[in-house]
């Protein structure tokens, strides 16, 4: 397996949610990790990558790389299965598996 290694700079602020807050309306309490320093889950960035690569095929972006019966979305991130049809458990996985994004071990250090 070949692994990548992608570099994320925050350009603002930022909040990925716990989802464990206590409001239905704002979830407030920041992921951390084990020693308290916040992180983006990698099923967060694998659904914002997913959703740039879909919109990117709705414009007409990866056309080149279409592979029927999939789509390039569908090959790296996985098909989607339809809850209300018989068809929901013919899902297909992704070629693509995203780890959480960490501070770096230099800037855990500082932290530290």
């Amino acid at each position: 397996m070949q692994s990548f290694k992608l570099t994320i700079s925050l350009l603002g602020f930022w909040h990925a949610g716990s989802g464990l807050s206590a409001g239905t309306r704002v979830d407030a309490l920041t992921i951390k990790d084990e020693i308290g320093l916040p992180y983006l889950p990698g099923r967060t960035l694998k659904g914002l990558l997913r959703d740039a690569c879909d919109q990117l095929e709705t414009w007409g972006g990866l056309d080149e790389y279409k592979q029927p019966p999939f789509t390039l979305t569908e090959l790296l991130f996985g098909t989607r299965g339809q809850q209300d049809t018989a068809d929901r458990h013919s899902v297909r996985s992704g070629l693509l598996q995203v780890s959480d994004a960490r501070l770096s071990p230099e800037e855990v250090a500082w932290f530290d």
